[in-house]
């Protein structure tokens, strides 16, 4: 039985760092999907129904907060996780909201690559290259 790739959805509006993460990502054997606003992260969201979303928080049209809202109010797309990531993440009160409208967890820019490992090692296997967790596995274990 084959394993399915994970599926990534990247949500930034600055094209290089949507790039690094990209690169960072399919170099973990993650499929990737990107959007460079929150209209277009509900959107792809809501079609393709990826794993993950790295969400910036600042973003056009629709900000990171408002989108994950949107995804989270949804029962189709409820379950999917979405992480922040934004330099306001350094700010309690934005990393207070960030949770409290259904984000995992508030990854701080710049983005140190070593954290957001960590941070992403909680929702793959043991292998980071192997997959994520399946979201029953997820639901059985206590956050760390």
């Amino acid at each position: 039985m084959s394993m399915q790739r994970p599926v990534v959805l990247v949500v930034e509006d600055n094209k290089d760092i949507r790039d690094l993460l990209a690169l960072f990502l399919l170099e973990k054997g993650c499929d990737i999907l990107e959007a460079s606003n929150g209209i277009q992260a509900v959107q792809v969201a809501q079609e393709a129904h990826p794993d993950l979303v790295l969400m910036d928080l600042s973003l056009p049209q629709l900000s990171g907060l408002q989108a994950t809202t949107i995804l989270k109010n949804q029962a189709d797309t409820r379950g999917i996780l979405v992480v922040a990531l934004s330099a306001y993440c350094t700010d309690t009160r934005w990393r207070e909201l960030a949770l409290q409208v259904g984000c995992e967890s508030c990854i701080a820019k710049p983005i140190d690559l070593a954290v957001l490992t960590r941070i992403l090692s909680a929702y793959f296997n043991e292998d980071l290259d192997s997959g994520f967790k399946n979201r029953q596995e997820r639901q059985n274990e206590k956050p760390v």
